[in-house]
């Protein structure tokens, strides 16, 4: 993705050895080839059972690398909260700044209690999500760059339900669309998330033959942390130029810069 590669080259991310990034290929390609010669060389067998390679995989991965970069998708209002506060899990504080923005759109309070009572808002409390590939972020979960948090969104689709509108759109009036790079520690990870992400690169690696792939594909992949994202994991972000808005039936959206 060339974008994102002169994003990353403008902040200074490059190649670094000892974090996992599903970008760079050769580092992690290399790993799974050792990883796997060695459990065929101890199993004595031709070829190790999945299952098998997965959990070897996943153990490597924590012994070679000590952070992956994953990225969050969000709408800020200030950028140098994060760098401060870092990103916090979901909790009461979102329902009250989305309270409080549709209040100034003229949503009347009773309204907005119905509105809450009426949407689930439990699937995000206490959680992070993070995605391991910044292009598939951008390409087909670009609604939280563009709207902000899966709650607001949930929250504004209630009240489009119930006659105010198309709610959602004025989501997109304030903050700026934006990707924030981070280096989550592995040791933060459980090991079942590591799996998952150890499965992600052996699928990878089954598909371009056992070979280690000079470019991969955008890849479906979000990482749910239980946790805060502290500031110092937040490495940069990025304001991508365009992001394509499913929410509008695929349409481009383009990220308005000052």
């Amino acid at each position: 993705m060339d974008a994102r590669k002169s994003d990353e080259a403008a902040i200074g991310l490059g190649a670094t050895s000892h974090v996992l990034d599903w970008r760079e290929t050769y580092a992690w390609g290399a790993v799974i080839g050792s990883t796997l010669g060695q459990e065929r060389r101890h199993r004595d067998v031709r070829a190790v059972p999945r299952e098998h390679a997965v959990d070897a995989l996943a153990w490597a991965l924590s012994t070679r690398f000590t952070h992956v970069r994953l990225y969050h998708g969000c709408r800020p209002t200030d950028f140098k909260a994060y760098y401060h506060e870092g990103i916090r899990r979901h909790d009461v504080r979102v329902i009250e700044r989305a309270w409080a923005f549709f209040r100034t759109q003229g949503i009347p309070s009773a309204a907005l209690q119905t509105a809450l009572a009426e949407t689930d808002l439990t699937l995000d409390h206490g959680r992070v999500f993070l995605a391991f590939d910044a292009e598939h972020l951008i390409k087909h979960s670009g609604h939280y760059l563009i709207y902000g948090s899966e709650s607001t969104m949930a929250i504004a689709a209630t009240l489009t339900r119930m006659g105010y509108g198309d709610t959602q759109r004025t989501l997109a009036q304030i903050g700026k669309p934006a990707l924030f790079v981070c280096e989550i520690p592995m040791n933060n990870l459980s090991f079942e998330t590591r799996r998952e992400i150890a499965a992600t690169l052996y699928r990878e690696h089954r598909r371009a033959r056992g070979k280690v792939p000079n470019r991969v594909e955008a890849v479906d992949h979000t990482v749910v942390l239980r946790e805060d994202v502290k500031a110092q994991w937040i490495r940069a972000h990025m304001e991508p130029a365009e992001i394509t808005d499913w929410h509008r039936g695929g349409a481009p959206y383009r990220n308005r810069r000052p």
